[in-house]
């Protein structure tokens, strides 16, 4: 990891009231890495809320901040056990902290989740296009904005002002691309420009005259499937030619729906009248030249 990632503290609190007076000390661990030349070790003294001594790894001594203090700090510093005890702290306090905690916490990292979009115009202030990031962990991450694929801001900023942003001109791709531990190369989000409303009310407009003719089409095939109509019937005679037959009556059908029909059947015309003409009419057949 980097060396600039961590620094936490570890405290140690001892608290001790008297007659309305608080004397307290504090011990903590400033680290960036399990090593121990990268560890600090530091043990403070208050009393009333004000740090009178401490002593500090990286000085190696106690150094005294009040005229007590310092009246303190020099007996502690004549004292070889004392100051001993003290600068062993750094490694028998807090490096077996330091090793946990990069064990239990410290190595873990959580993927960043981003999010590009973008703010409309409002009186004079131009859009501005924001890109947000969030749900990550370790909190050190690198925001940068690319135009075409060339960064264009090497700050770590969460928003940029583009000139007429929902309009880019041809061509031209804003991205906002996120470095973090957890990821093995940048996230890079392309900027995708919202649909101006003009062009979401001609495609819901569309939409709807593309649905309304399928449901007037629909319609129209269901009617014409589900309607009968009445067939139309005209009935002639024909005389076959060489007058060797009898004389026919056909029927005709025709402008109908649906186009299923019972067979149709041919009929002497001589048989025909002798069953539909009334009594008094007699059956006739001409048979023609012989």
């Amino acid at each position: 990891m980097d060396s600039s990632f961590l620094c936490f503290s570890l405290f140690f609190i001892i608290l001790c009231r008297a007659d309305g007076y608080e004397y307290y000390t504090s011990s903590r661990c400033l680290f960036n890495s399990t090593e121990l030349q990268d560890i600090e070790y530091i043990r403070s003294y208050y009393y009333n809320r004000i740090e009178y001594v401490r002593f500090d790894s990286s000085v190696g001594k106690f150094v005294g901040y009040t005229e007590y203090g310092v009246r303190e700090a020099d007996q502690w510093n004549n004292d070889p056990g004392q100051l001993a005890f003290m600068r062993a702290q750094k490694e028998t306090y807090c490096k077996q902290n330091v090793d946990f905690w990069y064990q239990s916490v410290l190595t873990k990292s959580v993927k960043p989740s981003v999010r590009l979009h973008s703010i409309p115009p409002v009186d004079l202030r131009p859009a501005i296009l924001v890109c947000s990031v969030y749900d990550f962990y370790p909190k050190q991450i690198s925001v940068s904005w690319l135009r075409n694929g060339q960064e264009v801001s090497p700050d770590i900023t969460p928003t940029v002002e583009f000139a007429n942003a929902d309009t880019p001109r041809s061509g031209e791709k804003i991205s906002c691309m996120v470095e973090h531990s957890s990821l093995e190369e940048p996230v890079v989000t392309d900027w995708v420009p919202c649909m101006s409303e003009s062009k979401k009310m001609m495609i819901v407009g569309a939409f709807g005259l593309i649905l309304g003719l399928v449901f007037f089409l629909a319609g129209v095939i269901y009617t014409m499937m589900c309607s009968r109509v009445m067939p139309q019937i005209s009935v002639h005679a024909m005389t076959p030619p060489g007058g060797h037959h009898l004389a026919m009556l056909l029927y005709k059908v025709y402008d109908f729906y649906t186009k299923k029909v019972a067979s149709a059947k041919v009929i002497a015309a001589a048989d025909l009248l002798e069953k539909t003409l009334p009594d008094e009419l007699e059956p006739r057949t001409d048979a023609g030249p012989q």
